[in-house]
């Protein structure tokens, strides 16, 4: 189910808006039922997804410029190998 761009499970729905336990419905029941009242139920597949997560600064500033700067993992301060181009 897709709820203000965020997608949750439909038996969860269901469980929220019955108050019965999710085991007692099965997820047939709640679409047919929602569906029902007019609203548009749709598998997760085809729902919308989330955004992305924002990029950092430095990636920003990167992809402004063109050097193609990719995100490190590593922890502030951590020391890494020298890559094999010798940087």
């Amino acid at each position: 189910m897709v709820i203000s761009r965020r997608v949750y499970p439909v038996k969860q729905v269901g469980e929220v808006i019955t108050r019965q336990d999710c085991r007692d419905f099965s997820s047939a029941e709640v679409v047919r039922a929602l569906s029902k009242l007019g609203f548009t139920c749709r598998t997760a597949e085809s729902a919308v997804r989330a955004p992305a997560p924002a990029r950092t600064p430095l990636e920003t500033a990167s992809g402004l410029l063109g050097t193609g700067v990719e995100a490190r993992s590593e922890a502030p301060g951590a020391v890494s190998a020298p890559r094999a181009d010798g940087v």
